[in-house]
């Protein structure tokens, strides 16, 4: 992983980190997708697309909220959204929540 000359983690790393995060928890909750969602594919595959119900969605919320210290409302998570779409949306929402608690 690069870092910017001050030795901070660049945005691009940290959405990097986001996208092999949700994977790999989106991985354990619906095993039947390993061979359809990795890194790669994030940028094009859907939630929808991964069948993810409510539930799922609630559970991957709570466990991002808990790895990443940060709130999370599920609707937040749009079934048309990609992986990476929704990586991205999370790293501005926990840019904005840093920000609002200075």
């Amino acid at each position: 992983m690069s870092k910017s000359t001050n030795g901070t983690m660049t945005s691009s790393d940290i959405d990097f980190q986001m996208v092999a995060v949700l994977v790999e928890k989106i991985l354990v909750m619906k095993p039947d997708v390993i061979g359809i969602l990795n890194i790669e594919t994030a940028k094009s595959v859907s939630l929808k697309f991964l069948a993810l119900d409510s539930l799922d969605v609630l559970q991957l919320a709570m466990e991002i909220e808990e790895t990443f210290g940060m709130e999370i409302d599920v609707v937040d998570f749009p079934p048309e959204m990609t992986v990476e779409g929704l990586a991205a949306q999370l790293v501005t929402l926990k840019k904005h929540q840093a920000e609002s608690k200075r």
